[in-house]
């Protein structure tokens, strides 16, 4: 299982579209199969800041559906502009900077 933030921005000229095309995946309108492939993202947390024309989701996705949930970001790139970024969550980012010091331990102590 894989964990992603995606950062979404529009033009002014693009917000009803965008709202228009997101409003199609909850109402069931969007093709099926992006409802399909938006059913395997699991919705961590959505943020939007309107006043900026900007939206922050971050959710997981199991490694196998991760070519089908990008159909998702294809219908959605036509009404505005996507960075999608593989992140670690806070347990995994632990047992990463343990195994850091465990292998690096000079760096380290010389940056310390």
């Amino acid at each position: 299982m894989g964990r992603y933030v995606t950062i979404l921005r529009w033009k002014p000229e693009q917000a009803r579209e965008l709202f228009r095309v997101s409003q199609s995946l909850t109402n069931g309108k969007a093709p099926k199969e992006i409802i399909a492939a938006a059913a395997k993202m699991k919705m961590i947390s959505q943020s939007f800041c309107p006043s900026n024309n900007l939206s922050i989701l971050t959710f997981e996705v199991d490694d196998n559906d991760f070519g089908e949930v990008s159909l998702v970001t294809l219908y959605l790139q036509g009404c505005c502009s996507m960075e999608t970024y593989p992140v670690l969550d806070e347990a995994t980012s632990r047992k990463t900077n343990q195994m850091y010091i465990k292998i690096f331990p000079q760096v380290i102590e010389e940056r310390t």
